[in-house]
């Protein structure tokens, strides 16, 4: 009797896993089928930041060249040196005299050689003008008609000789005027002979040998120069938010390119890397750093702020289309096309498709069925005991039933 039992638990059993394969995989079955899905992420607001790291140093934003004056030089003498702080206003050198003097001396003889010249003609004009006078009047008007015309022929000739000397008094106080105005722009030159920094900064070279520039002058404002590899150059662009950190400081600031450049650093050759250089401003300076300071530079190329984001190995691709896999509100598992944004570091942005706290399928492939029921496996870590032991039999026995013939 017990054997006869056991044959016909056995076969009941058999006949009710055979009979639920062939529902399951029959072709257009209308039996349910469910999905089992081990992991479930739930999808995040976050940030996600494309970046890269390299190097930089403090450096000066700007330098500023002073140079000899061809006109003025040579130089008299130095008033600062190097490592002196100077600002506009502050005297830097001072160009000698002499050759100024000197040609201030040449036109002063000039000028006095032309006062004497038209000294000479104003006294000639006058002794024209006086014998022009003495000239007699004839008394018989036989005499009156011969002195008349000797008169009249004299008169002409020192009228002439007296328009001819007033011309070239003309001619030669307008040289003196040139020669005065001359004069003036020396004296200014003179008076102006010690040069005065036009900025604020230090003064980082001084050439005694008087090669130019004479004076080199950086500007109190730091900034950061650095390099980027050509990947890294691809993907930078003027005007790129950048991160500043120093480990002596331990201290962050933040700046933006200033400057990228097109040629490398380095000669190009083919089995070295190539390297291209950089400058960054800072937003706002920090007395305490000071110029060569080593720096990490952060240069953020993207960034997404508070959006859904979900792990790149929870979408997969299909007809240049991505998609995910989706547990509904009535716990089925859809596939849900997404919009994709920002990708940076495992993390990616959804812009559409997915809201925050949405369950999706951590990994894809394990995926067989779609728009089915979804089962998940039991963990037992998550069950009280201690809500178990207070269920009556009815209860348990309900809950039991429910598990086994629930769609």
């Amino acid at each position: 009797m017990n054997s006869w039992k056991s044959a016909a638990l056995i076969i009941f059993c058999v006949l009710f896993v055979g009979v639920n394969l062939y529902l399951l995989l029959k072709e257009d079955s209308k039996a349910a089928r469910v999905a089992y899905v081990e992991d479930w992420l739930r999808v995040k607001q976050d940030d996600i930041t494309e970046k890269f790291d390299t190097k930089g140093v403090l450096k000066p934003l700007e330098e500023f060249p002073v140079y000899v004056d061809g006109d003025k030089q040579p130089i008299e003498s130095f008033l600062v040196k190097k490592g002196d702080q100077v600002s506009p206003g502050t005297p830097l050198f001072t160009y000698s005299s002499e050759k100024l003097e000197d040609e201030k001396k040449g036109l002063e003889e000039e000028k006095t050689k032309l006062q004497g010249e038209i000294a000479a003609v104003q006294d000639h004009i006058w002794k024209l003008k006086s014998y022009q006078n003495s000239i007699s009047v004839p008394t018989s008007k036989v005499d009156e008609e011969k002195e008349y015309t000797a008169e009249k022929i004299s008169e002409s000739e020192i009228e002439q000789e007296i328009y001819k000397q007033e011309l070239a008094e003309d001619r030669l106080e307008k040289e003196v005027v040139k020669i005065d105005a001359q004069i003036a722009y020396l004296n200014q030159k003179i008076n102006n002979l010690t040069v005065t920094s036009k900025v604020e900064g230090t003064v980082t070279e001084l050439n005694q040998d008087l090669q130019s520039p004479v004076i080199q002058i950086a500007s109190s404002d730091l900034g950061v120069e650095g390099l980027m590899t050509e990947v890294q150059r691809k993907k930078a662009e003027e005007g790129m938010r950048v991160v500043l950190y120093s480990p002596l400081y331990k201290k962050k600031l933040e700046g933006s390119i200033r400057t990228l450049h097109t040629y490398p650093a380095n000669e190009p050759h083919v089995e070295k890397e190539t390297v291209y250089p950089f400058t960054a401003s800072l937003n706002e300076p920090d007395s305490e750093l000071l110029a060569g300071a080593k720096l990490d530079v952060t240069v953020i190329v993207n960034e997404a702020k508070n959006v859904p984001v979900i792990p790149n190995r929870t979408l997969f691709k299909e007809d240049k289309k991505y998609y995910v896999y989706r547990l509904s509100d009535s716990g089925r598992l859809e596939k849900q096309r997404v919009n994709k944004g920002l990708t940076f570091a495992g993390k990616q942005e959804i812009q559409k498709g997915l809201k925050k706290k949405d369950l999706v399928a951590k990994d894809p492939m394990d995926v067989k069925v779609e728009n089915v029921p979804v089962i998940t496996p039991l963990h037992t870590s998550n069950i009280q005991m201690k809500e178990l032991k207070g269920l009556s039999k009815k209860q348990t026995l309900q809950y039991v039933l429910m598990g086994m013939l629930e769609r």
